[in-house]
């Protein structure tokens, strides 16, 4: 057991963020483990090792790139749970427990001290004309930061002891399992597989996502080699060129050819292209309602499909968010629910890529070409490396815009001879986006409408025998700050509720009494009101300009704050900084509002100290009908 205790102690270290949980709305939880943990377990105690050294060298330590959206959260937490920094998912229930890092973002990168996925990410921003978050785009994510629910492991290992039947389990096919339930859980866009490294001396074993290629700038393009197919000059031995049409893409090309008379569907956008000029003999024009007439304010079918997509990933998204802005808060939904949730963001997610596909942002092969070849041994050849082809195997069509991406290496030394095997598939090449010429049309897709931020989201409250919405609380149930102390507490930054300070009734009758007895206490020591009751709008765009900081905690989502019930003031000092625990203005309150009905956040549940929010004194008793008169 030693072993596992050192382990545990390790992964719960807050820089390793190896494992966490989250709560249901019903008290139930899932516990979760990093892939890099996972990997880090695997390789340290049930790897095999002769002499002190690993047979087989399981890879825990690298980064690893996948292809994601910026919005992109997991469809199903019974499989995993996928932290978004754009989204303020949580960060996880369970870090009150001593020591317990958080979840790891999705975005977040170990290690990068040459600044590369920091500056990819940066790029996928700019390439997708981004101007405000949360927007939807391609980008980079880190497969080690994806955390696998422990049930699943469980449940991977028994299935594959009882299948047959035996204890025995192969760390290559378990973990591909595990890959394979995880592509679908993150909306089926992704391909991770398991795979194996032999350059480095000791075969690695690691994860790769397949999809990354759809990652502009990822795989390096310059001094690209081109392999000579056959001829003087060639070390090629055996070459193999398949190409096949499955069911689904021949469907794809049909719409493709189509897409003269009618929107291209979800995935053929590329396909239009090689369909250029085709039209469909029998029905030249097709559209849905009112005659299949097509304006220009007629949404086609891809927008309609595409709308609703949107509004049930929305739905999934606003489960997923904190309660009442509490930042350690369980996700809404109940542990009880079972239903197919997976397949909520696959349409989404597909049409989206087909978006940014049509614009040249992402790179995918229409008719992909399987190139498999041997040659003399040669290393240094790794997986997603580039190469091209000499123009005396392919077809003409096929010459010019594409390049091979390296997809296995494999090695085999015999008596003979070394020999190593590639496999590879073609890939478009990325063509440069010309702005000025109007060949890059802007995709970003706000997933949430500022004006209607997480609707889902709102609370309601009954205050006395009225039922309120956060943010729309009636005027009869305020009271605003006399004249004479809004002159002298008002503080200059103070714009919500159209620069009034208002509080429900019994608070504010309360909150003017205290500032009477401060006034008397701490004579000459200045204390402002930044913020008081706030409406959904103002709440709205305090929760913007935070986010545009890159601060996801100092403002509750729209519709959960106690602002917007008329409970909280946020108090600074005489220059307008928000208080801290070291000021005396903090200090006076921490002794004596409590005798007027106002207290700090709950600390302690939300796992932060003290001074997280040492300006937000809010007052959350209930209330009765005689309260307010």
């Amino acid at each position: 057991m030693g072993n596992y205790r050192a382990f545990i102690q390790e992964i719960k270290d807050p820089e390793f963020g190896g494992f966490n949980a989250i709560e249901y709305a019903d008290g139930g939880q899932e516990v979760y483990l990093s892939f890099k943990a996972l990997l880090k377990w695997i390789g340290a105690n049930v790897n095999l090792y002769s002499n002190e050294e690993e047979i087989i060298k399981i890879d825990w330590e690298s980064n690893k790139p996948m292809f994601m959206y910026s919005t992109s959260v997991s469809c199903n937490l019974q499989t995993c749970y996928i932290r978004n920094k754009y989204l303020n998912t949580t960060p996880g229930t369970i870090k009150a427990a001593a020591g317990i890092g958080e979840f790891k973002s999705i975005n977040l990168f170990d290690n990068d001290t040459d600044g590369k996925y920091t500056n990819l990410l940066a790029a996928a921003r700019k390439d997708a004309n981004v101007v405000a978050d949360p927007s939807l785009y391609p980008t980079v994510g880190n497969i080690n930061n994806i955390y696998i629910n422990i049930a699943l492991l469980s449940q991977q290992t028994r299935a594959s002891t009882e299948s047959k039947g035996d204890t025995k389990i192969s760390i290559r096919e378990y973990l591909q399992n595990v890959c394979n339930e995880v592509n679908k859980a993150l909306g089926s866009i992704n391909d991770l597989q398991v795979v194996s490294d032999v350059d480095t001396g000791v075969e690695t074993l690691t994860i790769v996502d397949y999809q990354q290629k759809r990652v502009r700038g990822l795989v390096e393009d310059t001094n690209i080699t081109t392999v000579k197919a056959q001829g003087l000059g060639s070390m090629l031995t055996n070459i193999q060129a398949q190409s096949s049409i499955t069911p689904e893409i021949a469907t794809m090309i049909s719409v493709g050819a189509q897409a003269q008379g009618s929107a291209v569907g979800v995935e053929a956008t590329s396909f239009s292209k090689l369909s250029a000029g085709l039209k469909d003999r029998i029905y030249p024009t097709k559209g849905i309602g009112e005659g299949g007439k097509q304006g220009k304010h007629q949404p086609n079918l891809l927008e309609t499909r595409y709308s609703g997509a949107l509004r049930s990933y929305m739905e999934l998204v606003g489960n997923q968010v904190p309660e009442v802005g509490a930042t350690f808060g369980p996700v809404s939904l109940e542990s009880t629910d079972k239903s197919d949730i997976e397949n909520i963001a696959v349409e989404f997610y597909k049409s989206a890529l087909a978006k940014f596909t049509g614009t040249g942002q992402t790179s995918t092969a229409f008719i992909p070409i399987k190139l498999d070849f041997s040659l003399y041994g040669i290393s240094g050849i790794k997986i997603f490396q580039k190469f091209k082809l000499s123009n005396d195997v392919l077809p003409i069509s096929y010459k010019g815009d594409f390049d091979f991406i390296v997809t296995g290496v494999s090695h085999t030394v015999d008596n003979s001879a070394w020999s190593t095997s590639i496999s590879s598939l073609i890939s478009i090449k990325d063509q440069k986006l010309d702005k000025d010429a109007g060949t890059h049309i802007p995709v970003t897709i706000p997933i949430i409408d500022p004006s209607n931020y997480l609707v889902n989201r709102i609370t309601k409250q009954k205050i006395g025998t009225v039922e309120t919405t956060n943010g729309e609380v009636p005027d009869s149930l305020m009271k605003e700050l006399s004249s004479t102390l809004t002159t002298k507490y008002k503080g200059s930054t103070l714009t919500s509720d159209g620069g009034k300070v208002r509080l429900l009734t019994p608070i504010m009758r309360n909150l003017e009494k205290m500032l009477v007895v401060y006034e008397r206490d701490n004579p000459g020591v200045s204390l402002k009101i930044n913020s008081a009751y706030r409406t959904y709008p103002d709440q709205v765009r305090v929760r913007n300009e935070w986010e545009a900081k890159g601060d996801q905690n100092s403002a509750a989502y729209p519709g959960t704050s106690n602002h917007g019930f008329g409970r909280a003031v946020d108090f600074a000092n005489g220059n307008g900084a928000r208080l801290t625990p070291s000021m005396q203005q903090y200090k006076w309150l921490k002794a004596n509002a409590a005798l007027y009905g106002f207290k700090l956040i709950d600390s302690v549940k939300k796992g932060r100290t003290e001074a997280w929010e040492a300006w937000h004194w809010q007052d959350t008793r209930p209330f009765t009908d005689q309260d307010f008169k």
